[in-house]
C-alpha cells in the first residue's frame, strides 16, 4: 500500500491533534486528582472533589433533553396483525347483525377493538359482503 506525501502529512496532523486533545484531557484529570489529594491532606469535605474527578462536567453543563416540536407530525402506526383470522372475521360479522348495538357497529369502535387500520377494516368488510350505511356496519343483503 503506497501512501502519498499529502496523505502522510494529513495522518501526521491528525495524530498530533489527537495527542494534544489527549494531553489536555490528561492534564485536566491530573489537576483534579491533585485537588482531591490536597483536600485529603487538609481534612476538607471530599464530596465536591470526588464528584469533579468522577464527573468533570459542572452540574450546569449536564446534557439536557430539549423539548422540541416535530416538524411533521408522525402518524400513529398500529402494529401489523399477523393475518385476518376467523375470530376477527366473526367480530365483523357480529358487528353487522341487527341485534348488535349501534355504538359497536361504528368504524371507530371496530378500529379500537381490532388490531387493524380503518382502511383494512373497510376492505375486509366489503370482502365479507358487508357495507357501511350511515357510519354503521350492516349486511349488504339487508
Amino acid at each position: 500500500m503506497n501512501i502519498t506525501e499529502n496523505e502522510k502529512r494529513y495522518l501526521q496532523m491528525k495524530y498530533e491533534a489527537y495527542q494534544r486533545v489527549a494531553q489536555d484531557m490528561g492534564n485536566a484529570f491530573i489537576q483534579r486528582l491533585g485537588d482531591l489529594f490536597q483536600a485529603i491532606q487538609e481534612n476538607r469535605d471530599l464530596t465536591p472533589y470526588v464528584k469533579r474527578v468522577i464527573n468533570p462536567f459542572e452540574e450546569d453543563e449536564l446534557p439536557t433533553q430539549k423539548e422540541s416540536e416535530p416538524v411533521i407530525e408522525a402518524k400513529e402506526v398500529k402494529p401489523k396483525a399477523v393475518k385476518w383470522t376467523k375470530v376477527y372475521e366473526e367480530a365483523l360479522l357480529h358487528a353487522s347483525k341487527d341485534s348488535t348495538s349501534n355504538k359497536r357497529r361504528t368504524l371507530e369502535y371496530l378500529e379500537q377493538t381490532l388490531p387493524f387500520s380503518k382502511a383494512a377494516i373497510k376492505r375486509k368488510a366489503y370482502r365479507l359482503g358487508l357495507k357501511w350505511k350511515k357510519g354503521k356496519l350492516v349486511d349488504a343483503k339487508a
